[in-house]
């Protein structure tokens, strides 16, 4: 089982995207901070009702985030 959930973060004039690779989610914020945190919460709702077989994510996965820089 993935022991993983990856988000990939993007910006786009002042909100800050993070779209699951792992899971179908997506949340925005307008800090990096608060980005964080809406991670965290969106990843434990959605495992919240979902069975460990089912989803092949452990009940508590690490996250892992990329953040996509505009053109350099």
């Amino acid at each position: 089982m993935k022991q993983i959930v990856q988000f990939n973060i993007t910006k786009e004039g002042k909100w800050y995207t993070a779209e699951s690779l792992s899971i179908p989610v997506v949340t925005q914020a307008k800090t990096l901070q608060e980005l964080n945190k809406n991670i965290r919460e969106v990843v434990e709702l959605y495992l919240e009702d979902e069975d460990p077989k089912e989803t092949g994510i452990v009940p508590a996965p690490s996250v892992l985030v990329q953040y996509e820089l505009a053109d350099v």
